[in-house]
This record gives structure tokens, sequence and C-alpha cells, in this order.
């Protein structure tokens, strides 16, 4: 049986203890902590303390996604290359230090500029980056992620879990696939299709879905043109145990959300 767990980046305008409240209240045991900068920093600044809270209420932070500031891993500036790089560092440590066993990173980040023109130096610098930070990862205990983009039309490198498993070739088994379905789906791609591609190298998946036109939306599961039915086939199929993450934030109000996605966790753990 599947045991979900959920992004805290819904509840990121929340203070720290009112967000494990929630969390605990809707049921969940596991979390992924949102890279969201301010939220972010708020889990962090004590991290002991924050590990001592959620051993309180029975929820496990399996995983956390690395801060805006470290997703700029193609950047052509060096300066920008260079602080996403620390950034990821100082996460991976982070993670560790709050009991987390696995980062996610993002290849490179949307506001780069992505063409036809540019795509092989992208390419080239995301994989030197991730070859360093694949090294860090190790040096501090952790498992790093690297999650599918949405290309938005553009010719973006790692967006698409073929790219992504490019990126990692050869940097260890502690370095793996977080598959987002909803930026696969956003892209045109079947997103069973690309976890079984990714094999025993995905180890973290992101729920959320959208309308297929190219946008990232997060929508609750079912709102959009996922089928899920075939999804939970895929999962059965490939004997999938790891870290299934509801990553729904938009479309209703967070208590309206939050509402939702307990009720749907409920009724896909008794699938």
């Amino acid at each position: 049986m599947s045991n979900y767990g959920i992004s805290t980046a819904l509840l990121k305008e929340y203070p720290l203890d009112e967000v494990i409240d929630r969390i605990a209240e809707a049921g969940f045991k596991e979390i992924e902590i949102s890279g969201n900068d301010a939220h972010y920093n708020a889990w962090f600044q004590d991290t002991a303390a924050a590990r001592k809270a959620l051993q309180r209420a029975g929820i496990t932070p399996t995983s956390v996604h690395s801060p805006h500031a470290g997703w700029h891993n193609a950047a052509s500036d060096p300066l920008v290359r260079q602080t996403a790089l620390e950034t990821n560092t100082a996460c991976f440590s982070q993670a560790a230090e709050i009991g987390a066993r696995m980062v996610v990173i993002h290849p490179n980040s949307s506001s780069d500029p992505f063409t036809p023109d540019t795509y092989a130096a992208s390419w080239a610098r995301t994989r030197e980056t991730l070859v360093v930070l694949a090294e860090r990862a190790k040096e501090r205990g952790v498992k790093m992620l690297v999650e599918n983009m949405p290309a938005r039309g553009l010719p973006r490198p790692g967006s698409t879990v073929m790219d992504v498993l490019k990126f990692i070739d050869g940097l260890g088994d502690h370095v793996g696939v977080c598959l987002d379905v909803g930026h696969s789906y956003a892209n045109g791609i079947n997103p069973m299709e690309e976890m079984r591609q990714a094999g025993e190298k995905l180890l973290e998946v992101h729920l959320q879905d959208n309308d297929g036109s190219g946008e990232d939306q997060h929508w609750i599961m079912g709102a959009g043109g996922i089928d899920w039915g075939t999804y939970h086939e895929t999962v059965a199929e490939m004997a999938f145990e790891g870290f299934e993450l509801f990553e729904v934030l938009r479309g209703d109000t967070p208590e309206a959300l939050m509402t939702q996605m307990a009720r749907l966790r409920k009724t896909w753990e008794e699938k």
C-alpha cells in the first residue's frame, strides 16, 4: 500500500508550527519541504527544533526541494551558477540535519534563455554542475534527485526523462530521478511511459494535474487530463516503492485543497 506524502509548498504562507499541525491533522505522515525561499528559510533557521517538531507530530521529512537560487545550474553567468552550486550544497547539508534522505533539484531554471542556438551550451553547463553536485550530495549522505522540467514549447534540456537520465549517467547509485507527472503531461508526453523509462532510477514522483495545454498548473488530481487509473496500474506493474508526493498548489484555497487531498489520499491508500 502506498503512503502518500505532501509538499509543504501549499502552506508556504503559514507559520511553521501551523504547517506541521495542518499536515498532521490531514493524516499525512511524509512531507517534502518546499524550496520557496521564505518558507524554506523558516524550516532551516533551527534544524534541530524543526526536526523535533516533526517527530512529535509523527511526520517524516522524506525529501527537501532545493530553493529558487539553486535552480540556475545552467546559467551562463559563472557567478549565478556558482551561487546555485553553493545553494544546493547547503541544501544537502540542511536536509541531512533535518533527517531527510533525498533532495530534489531542478537541472536548470525557466528564466534561462533556451533557444536552438543555446541548447548545447545549456546542456553542457547543466551536466558540469550536476557532476559536482553529485559528489557533494554523496559526501553529505543524501540522495540527489533531478526533476524533469516543463518545456513550455522551448528546447529546454531536462524536459524529458531521457534527458535527465543522460544528465545523471554515471554519477552514482545515490543519484536518481524525480518524475513530475504533470510536467510530462504538459510537455505532451505520456507520464506513465516516462515512469517506465526511468525504471530503477525513479525514486520520487510528483503528483499533480493539468489540462495538457503546456502550462504547469498543479491542479488536484482528476481536475485535468491525466489518466490516474493507468497511473496506479503502472505503479503496481513497476512495483514502485519510492516516494509519491502530492504537489497540488492551485485551483482552490489552501484549506480546501488540503481537505480534497486528504480525501484523495484515503481513497488511493485503500486501493
